[in-house]
């Protein structure tokens, strides 16, 4: 028995104490292998209360000990694939968080006039934007395309707006055109749209 000295006392001390045992411990087998043993027992008394046997099973749990331990090295493994896995997730986070703090600032401190539209509105201008067409970003956001269009100089409103409608239908269109804009203060101000 490995650790016989280990349960032994631990079956005394269990018996003193409760008048019962529960141990497990490790037995080698006749072919040099060990099994798992779980010792379970308690004390018959005689009618005076004197102790006078004791009456226990052994059962082999080898079978629930290996399966333990495959439990356990899956659960280790699970654990480090995890613990890896949040790791690279938490690297590419702080790079996505880089990366779009360098487009914001990009974007924002940008010398050109930058804006989205979607659906026939603008859905994102930044500040050199409303620089050059004196509007606020609220109040550019803010437009339809009617009044998108009004700040755009009547002579150029219908170049723009077949360039618009074959970028929104995807046709091919110029990559880039020039036309001229009313900005609101009145002044008019070429500009060069890209798509």
């Amino acid at each position: 028995v490995e650790g016989i000295d280990e349960a032994t006392k631990q079956i005394k001390d269990s018996l003193v104490k409760n008048g019962a045992f529960n141990v497990e411990y490790r037995l080698q087998n006749q072919d040099g292998s060990f099994s798992w043993i779980q010792d379970r027992g308690r004390l018959i008394y005689e009618e005076s209360g004197n102790p006078l046997e004791v009456v226990g099973c052994m059962i082999d749990i080898t079978g629930q000990k290996q399966n333990q331990e495959e439990l356990c090295k899956y659960r280790r493994r699970l654990e480090n694939l995890v613990k890896d896995r949040t790791a690279a997730l938490e690297k590419e986070i702080e790079e996505r968080k880089w990366a779009d703090e360098a487009y914001r600032n990009l974007v924002e401190h940008s010398i050109q006039g930058l804006h989205i539209i979607q659906d026939s509105r603008i859905i994102f201008v930044n500040p050199m934007l409303s620089q050059i067409t004196g509007y606020s970003a609220e109040a550019l956001l803010s437009m339809n395309l009617e009044e998108l269009l009004a700040i755009i100089h009547p002579e150029d409103v219908d170049s723009v707006r077949d360039q618009w409608q074959h970028h929104e239908n995807g046709d091919a269109a110029p990559r880039s055109t020039q036309y001229r804009i009313i900005r609101k203060d009145g002044h008019i101000r070429w500009t060069e749209f890209f798509t």
